[in-house]
């Protein structure tokens, strides 16, 4: 590749990563929002019947969001594994790396992980 194109894709790459770090943190604030928002009604109405079931939709967002941050995890390795490569060819020293991306996706799996087993438990011992 020509230089030129090499910096393009260098421009490319860090508007990606920009734009997965955005996405990652509006969804994470999405999602904890209507799950705060569904708890908060639940421990309100607990007393009325079936209320518990208003528990299953913050359940399966936030087990579906862990495992797709989990997966996204994989990915912002292969970025910025991507980016040091290119780097490298640009002769260029890295001032920054992707790894933040990384590191809040393991931080948000964890956390979608802990949500999601609390909801199950609060769940589980209301229906039994």
């Amino acid at each position: 590749m020509e230089r030129e194109d090499l910096w393009k894709e260098f421009d490319k790459n860090i508007d990606l990563y920009k734009f997965y770090l955005e996405i990652v943190l509006k969804t994470s604030i999405f999602i904890f929002g209507i799950t705060g928002a569904i708890v908060s009604y639940y421990f309100s109405n607990a007393s009325k019947p079936l209320v518990e079931l208003s528990l299953c939709l913050p359940l399966i967002m936030n087990a579906g969001f862990a495992y797709l941050c989990f997966k996204g995890a994989s990915f912002a390795d292969i970025l910025d594994r991507d980016h040091d490569i290119l780097s490298e060819e640009l002769g260029t020293r890295i001032a920054f790396t992707f790894s933040p991306l990384h590191e809040v996706l393991r931080l948000f799996v964890v956390l979608y992980a802990l949500v999601s087993i609390s909801l199950g438990v609060i769940l589980v011992t209301d229906i039994v």
